[in-house]
């Protein structure tokens, strides 16, 4: 399995700063430098796109958790095999704060799970109906576009950083350009979402959203494509859902922001109805 989405369920003595992605962070990327030094460098090799994410921790109360995923084969593997498994019952110091691992879990949670490339694609081809996507938004996220912050859910800045990452880091490529028919063909049908400041330290701060959004497609005779292209565009945006749940969204992925999944079919019904048309 080269995708990875872990839960560590955590517990603090004492009250948690508002963000601690980043220390999150150096902490991941130490664990990994002492497992297996050759792999933390090459996370360190400037690459603009990181091949995993972690979150600070979340939730409220004594269930508080936070979230690792990992996009390649080799990250996977050490997590699973190596680092993952030696974490339970045991602690780490996020700022200064002592907080304890009371379990990991891989599979049961809303947030955890495995899969890979291959899965994600069969599952997505597979299908015989065509669903207009949908996310939940769950950590802020933003978008940098033309030296700006955007913070908003627009269909071509959700699929362009989920383009990238499959691009970055699946050994399949996508079987079609995707980019412009999202330009053209995808609109959104409804959002519900709110601003959120995240600061980093004490001078960096990025504009956020969190919420939902709900996507529409055109119907296939308005989108100059014939019945198959179409069909083969839309299960590719199904695709890049399911594969949003374990890369993230937009900027500063790795530090916990734009972290996402897909909204069941039942929840796009409630808050839309729409779907695209074969």
């Amino acid at each position: 399995m080269s995708l990875l989405a872990a839960v560590l369920h955590v517990q603090a003595d004492r009250a948690l700063p508002s963000w601690l992605g980043r220390a999150a962070q150096a902490w991941l990327l130490e664990r990994i430098r002492c497992a297996a030094p050759k792999l933390a460098e090459a996370l360190h090799d400037g690459q603009m796109r990181r091949p995993y994410t972690i979150s600070g921790p979340r939730g409220q109360g004594t269930d508080r958790w936070l979230r690792i995923t990992s996009l390649s084969v080799d990250l996977t593997m050490l997590l699973s095999d190596a680092i993952l498994p030696a974490l339970r019952g045991q602690s780490l110091k996020l700022a200064g704060v002592e907080i304890g691992i009371r379990a990991v879990e891989t599979a049961t949670h809303a947030w955890a799970g495995r899969s890979d490339y291959e899965a994600l694609a069969r599952l997505a081809f597979d299908s015989e109906s065509l669903v207009a996507p949908g996310l939940e938004f769950s950590t802020p996220t933003t978008f940098h576009h033309d030296g700006l912050a955007v913070p908003v859910p627009l269909p071509s800045l959700v699929y362009g950083s989920l383009i990238h990452a499959w691009d970055s880091f699946s050994p399949l490529p996508l079987p079609a350009p995707l980019l412009p028919f999202v330009e053209r063909c995808v609109g959104i049908a409804r959002h519900r979402i709110a601003t959120r400041m995240v600061q980093f330290g004490g001078s960096e701060q990025h504009v956020g959203f969190i919420g939902t959004a709900c996507y529409v497609v055109v119907p296939q005779p308005s989108s100059g494509l014939s019945p198959g292209e179409y069909r083969q565009r839309v299960q590719l945006l199904d695709l890049l859902t399911r594969f949003a749940f374990y890369s993230g969204v937009g900027a500063r992925t790795a530090v916990g922001m734009g972290q996402v999944r897909p909204l069941s079919q039942l929840d796009q019904r409630s808050e839309d109805g729409e779907k695209p048309q074969s």
